[in-house]
């Protein structure tokens, strides 16, 4: 973080950061997903941690018929957006706050994950990931996280799969 924003960098210099970070992913990553979506039939889950980014990510993807779930909807409308996803053939794409999709939701529908912008905490990666991960998955799982080389993304995930390592071995 020092290398990347100074040594009297603040909590709020790096929350920023990562603002601006995620919000210069939103057109690769749209490109990528629409690439993905245009070149086969399957449905997609993305997820990010920004509010902005996952809203601008579900409006660049509602040709796709795009659901969104995150913070500050109720739990009937998330209830309905799955329904949605799972059973209609329309809505190819689900994007949503990594903490609001990270629970409860079965999205089995699709074989495919995104991560825009990835968690700092491993479990809260595993829990999205976990979300098409489920018993009654029928295809094979794909997750992807993209990553926005020399930022700190970069670093971010490297930390995150230096602990998941960590914590595997330990539990054995």
């Amino acid at each position: 973080i020092e290398e990347l924003l100074g040594a009297d960098a603040t909590l709020g210099d790096i929350a920023r950061y990562q603002r601006e970070v995620g919000q210069a992913k939103i057109a690769p990553a749209l490109e990528y997903i629409q690439d993905l979506l245009n070149n086969s039939k399957g449905k997609i889950i993305v997820g990010a941690h920004h509010i902005d980014v996952v809203e601008q990510l579900a409006r660049g993807l509602v040709g796709y018929g795009a659901l969104i779930i995150r913070g500050g909807i109720t739990a009937k409308d998330k209830a309905r957006a799955v329904k949605s996803f799972q059973n209609e053939k329309s809505h190819r794409v689900m994007v949503g706050n990594m903490l609001s999709m990270g629970l409860g939701l079965t999205l089995t529908k699709a074989a495919t994950a995104i991560v825009v912008e990835p968690s700092w905490v491993d479990g809260i990666n595993e829990q999205f990931e976990d979300r098409i991960h489920r018993i009654t998955q029928e295809k094979n799982v794909y997750i992807m996280y993209l990553v926005l080389r020399g930022t700190l993304d970069e670093r971010k995930l490297r930390s995150v799969m230096d602990k998941s390592k960590n914590i595997k071995m330990v539990m054995g």
